[in-house]
């Protein structure tokens, strides 16, 4: 008995196995920024790092970009913004 609700894949075709989340939007910058790139450390190619943001955070796309990982933001309402931020995958 399947369930068609279940098992549904995003239209990425990658599989995460692991999701780190880190809300920022309460800390004064750099906070966040420093937050962010700490948390870098635990994000491999199975791992997605899910922020929370209170502004897209512009200046962090350079730092990723040098240290090998992506971002897309998505913005959810004013002052709320969620960042997925994954390692670039060697293609």
């Amino acid at each position: 008995d399947e369930n068609p609700s279940k098992g549904k894949t995003p239209s990425k075709e990658i599989d995460y196995e692991k999701v780190i989340e880190l809300d920022v939007r309460e800390l004064v910058p750099p906070e966040p920024m420093i937050k962010i790139l700490e948390a870098l450390s635990q994000v491999d190619e199975n791992t997605v790092l899910l922020v929370h943001h209170h502004r897209e955070p512009m200046m962090l796309y350079p730092k990723l970009e040098e240290r090998g990982y992506e971002a897309v933001t998505n913005k959810i309402e004013e002052n709320y913004f969620k960042v997925v931020i994954t390692k670039k995958r060697n293609t």
